[in-house]
Formats: structure tokens, C-alpha cells, sequence
């Protein structure tokens, strides 16, 4: 079923409703078509399945060729000055335990089919989730079985309405990065815009050599990589909002987008003339930022950041700001399986038996220095190449396995809205179906993969662990 399909389906069972209510009493509620969906948010989830598989295949296709009438612009030589204060984010010292790592898929010709299919909005999302709850009958208030807080800081801002989600207060306090309306525009800025030039990346400017820095007419930029879509989709299913756009586009013999004379001669020394890139949103005014104390001492000590940790109610609004970010980046990372963010910090940290390291600035991780936004960038190894490691034959699945679950263990205090998708995507058992139709819908450019069972089971499988977690929060903090 496509998301098309899914929400006429939503509409059209609207209708039956108000034509042939249940009876009184009867206690019906109807679920979601073809998903299967239990209606009851929260139940406890008894234990938590690990579940390993092989490692996914990439599936090749055709490129079909687009037609493009865009008209070949003047080269325009002024230079750009670029904004290089995120810092060293790829330190090269500090990447040597990466070296066993997956390097960037080089797609080859053939690797993607192009489609006239019109691309959907990304805010289908949101449309899906509210079906699910207008359907599904649920409250938006979660059955938690716990008090209200009144703690506050000594500004007077409430911590928490229960003692496991972050206050309405501290949200509306919380950057809002690319609500549904922000994303769309970025994603159609990517894909629409033309290449003004390309440089070669560096270690705090697009990172690995296969990589490039593009810069567009209206001076905007963007790193294009060999990724993939997915990890993107998944911020969007789980409503998190600071994470760069992503966007595919065809390098089909330097037409369109990428037709200027001086482009072309750059890229046809490095890329195939015939290959798909992914283009990520470049976010201005960076700059590196650390693991909150609180989390460290989590990490280090076992003590799980609650409601119950006194040291919550002496700090600023922006540190607690800071760890409402921290809970949704937590999340994120689990489920797409992200090794080089914390994780690769936390093996560094082991391999060399050096705790501090976990003390310097976090890998792909960066702060707006406007708003104390924190961006989660360079997340397109997650999911389809994380799981290939986590899961695979390279012996390092254990040790990664074991980090991302330490980090998870850290926190007992989220975002009520992000806890609401994680049980939307537990209770349907179908968040692989859901995030593999996005990708076709969004993103034409991107040939459905092999083994889609087995990718969908990890997707899962990591899901339900989150879920566990948070009812484990739940029940022992209630």
C-alpha cells in the first residue's frame, strides 16, 4: 500500500464512520487498514529481543535518462568565503579507530532508476501519524501512572509535567530546527538549484575525499556524498527536527542541476558521469559541542538521568534545553544504529583505555551558535551501512551493540511528542514497510533494496528495544 493509497483509505473509513457509527457500547475501535495497529499506547513490553541478521545487499537497476531545459548559466569566478568555524569535526588525528569502518558506497551506472513520479510532501508524515491517532481513537495524553511535577529552576521554568517528559514549558523553549513547511522548502531548494561550483571537502567541510562541497547560484551549499535517503526519513517519522535535509540527485552526464562547464570539468575527474548523490543541507553558524555533564556522568557512573537526580533544579534553562535535545539525539542514534557520532567516541574511549576522550567534542555533532540548536549531521552511514556492521560478519557488532545500549541506559526523561512516534512505530510493526514506501515516494531516485525482511526486522527490532526502555523508565520511576 502507498502513502497515497494509506490515506485515502483513512479518509474513506472517516466517511464509514459517520455513516454507520459502532453501537453504544459496543467498545469497537477501528484500526488503521493493513497495518494492524493496537490501539493502546504504552503497554508494558515484558523484556527486550535482541535479533541479528546478515548483512543487506544493494540492489541494481537502470538509470533512466532525464530531459532537462535548463538553460547554462554564466560561470560566475568570485570566491566564497567559507564558513569553517564548526571546527575540526573530522579531526584526522582522531579518526585513526575508525579505519575498520565501512568506506562511502561508490554507486556504480545502473545503480538508480529515475521516475517521472511526482515527489510527495514530506509532511505525508505527520498526516500518517495524526491518521493513526484520530483511528486508533488514542488520547494525547499517555498513561503513565505518574504525579505531576512542579519542580522548577530557579528562573521559575517547570522541569517536567510527569516525572518522565520534559515539560510543554522547556519544548516551547526548545529550538524548533525545520518544522514540515522548512524541510520541504530545503528539500526543494536541493533539488532544484544550480551548481554554481564544487570544492574538494575537507576534514570540517564534507569530510571523507569521495565527498564534495557544493556551492549553488544563490551561494547556498550543501556536501554531496554516495548515501543514502533513509536515515533522513527516519528523523521524520519520529518527528525530530534537527537533522539537515536530504536530498537525491542524478549525475546523469552533468546535465540539469550540474550542467556548468566548470562543474563538469571538476566532477568528470572524479565522479562516474552517470551516478546519484546524496545532497545534504548545509547548516551556517556551527560550532562543535560536548556531551552534557549529566550524560557523562550517566554514562560513566550508571546513574540514569530522571527526575529524581537533584542537580536538574540548579541549572539554566539552556542546559535543560540542551538535554531535551540529548534525549531525542539518543533515540535517533539507537534506532538508525549510528556509529560515528557517540558510539565512535565511546569505542575510541575503550580501545585506548582513556575515559576522557568521551570529555572532547562529539563527532557530527554541532550547536547554532544563533539559537543553541543542536544539529545532528553526517548521519548518512546510519541504518542501511550501521546495521551492515552492527549485524555483520566484521567482529565489531558486540562492542557497538553494547555502546549504543550503555547511551540508551543514560536517559529517563523525553519528549513527550518523540515517546508518542516510537510507540506509533512499535505498535504498527510495520516501520520498515512505512520508511522503504517513503523512500519511494520522496525519493524516485532510489531503487528499492534486497532483503527488505531483513532491514525492516533490525528497523524493528531497535524500535521495540527503545520501547522497552522507555516502559522500563515508566514502571521502575512510577
Amino acid at each position: 500500500m502507498t502513502l497515497r493509497s494509506f490515506l485515502e483509505r483513512v479518509k474513506q473509513d472517516e466517511n464509514d464512520d459517520l455513516q454507520d457509527p459502532p453501537a453504544s457500547g459496543s467498545g469497537s475501535i477501528r484500526l488503521i487498514p493493513d497495518l494492524g495497529v493496537c490501539p493502546d499506547l504504552l503497554q508494558p513490553t515484558p523484556e527486550c529481543i535482541q535479533v541479528s541478521v546478515s548483512v543487506q545487499q544493494w540492489h541494481p537497476t537502470r538509470l533512466v535518462h532525464r530531459d532537462s531545459n535548463d538553460v547554462e548559466d554564466q560561470d560566475e569566478t568570485e570566491n566564497e568565503e567559507i564558513d569553517d568555524d564548526i571546527g575540526d569535526i573530522y579531526d584526522e588525528d582522531d579518526t585513526d579507530y575508525l579505519d575498520d569502518l565501512p568506506e562511502n558506497k561508490v554507486f556504480e551506472d545502473g545503480d538508480f532508476d529515475y521516475n517521472e513520479t511526482k515527489h510527495s510532501d514530506i509532511s505525508v508524515i505527520t498526516q500518517m501519524f495524526d491518521a493513526y491517532k484520530n483511528m486508533a481513537n488514542v488520547s494525547t495524553s499517555l498513561k503513565t501512572g505518574g504525579g505531576t511535577s512542579l519542580s522548577s529552576t530557579s528562573k521559575g521554568c517547570q522541569l517536567w509535567k510527569t516525572e518522565f517528559f520534559w515539560s510543554d514549558e522547556l519544548e516551547k523553549r526548545s529550538p524548533k530546527g525545520l518544522g514540515d513547511a522548512e524541510a520541504q522548502a530545503a528539500l526543494q531548494k536541493l533539488r532544484s538549484s544550480k551548481v554554481k561550483r564544487v570544492e574538494a571537502p575537507t576534514w570540517n567541510r564534507c569530510g571523507r575525499p569521495k565527498n564534495q562541497f557544493v556551492v549553488f547560484d544563490d551561494n547556498s551549499k550543501a556536501c554531496a556524498r554516495y548515501r543514502a535517503p533513509h536515515q533522513y526519513l527516519v528523523q521524520g517519522l519520529l518527528g525530530i527536527t534537527n537533522v539537515p535535509a536530504v536530498a537525491l540527485s542524478a549525475v546523469k552526464d552533468f546535465q540539469g542541476q550540474w550542467n556548468k562547464e566548470n562543474v563538469k570539468n571538476l566532477l568528470e575527474s572524479k565522479w562516474e558521469a552517470n551516478t546519484t548523490v546524496a545532497l545534504i543541507q548545509w547548516i551556517e553558524n556551527l560550532e562543535r559541542d560536548k556531551l552534557p555533564s549529566l550524560l557523562l556522568s550517566s554514562l560513566m557512573t550508571d546513574d540514569v538521568l530522571s527526575a529524581n537526580r537533584g542537580e536538574l533544579l540548579s541549572l539554566p534553562v539552556t542546559k535543560l534545553v540542551e538535554l531535551l535535545q540529548w534525549s531525542d539525539l539518543i533515540i535517533f542514534d539507537y534506532i538508525t544504529g549510528n556509529y560515528d557520532r557517540v558510539a565512535s567516541m565511546q569505542d575510541a574511549a575503550d580501545k585506548e583505555k582513556k575515559p576522557s576522550i568521551m570529555q572532547e567534542t562529539i563527532h557530527n555533532l554541532v550547536r547554532s551558535k544563533s539559537d543553541g540548536a543542536l544539529w545532528l549531521i553526517d548521519n548518512e552511514s546510519g541504518l542501511l551501512d550501521s546495521y551492515s556492521l552492527l549485524y555483520g560478519p566484521a567482529g565489531q557488532d558486540g562492542r557497538f551493540l553494547a555502546f549504543h545500549q550503555q547511551m540508551l541506559k543514560t536517559n529517563c526523561l523525553f519528549r513527550r511528542s518523540t515517546v508518542e512516534r516510537v510507540q506509533w512505530l512499535h505498535q504498527t510493526q510495520q516501520a520498515g514497510r512505512i520508511l522503504l514506501d517513503l523512500v519511494g515516494q520522496l525519493e524516485p531516485l532510489f531503487t528499492p533494496i534486497e532483503r527488505v525482511e531483513e532491514i525492516s526486522k533490525r528497523l524493528q527490532d531497535r524500535i521495540a528495544e527503545v520501547n522497552s526502555h522507555i516502559r522500563h523508565c515508566i514502571s521502575y520511576l512510577s
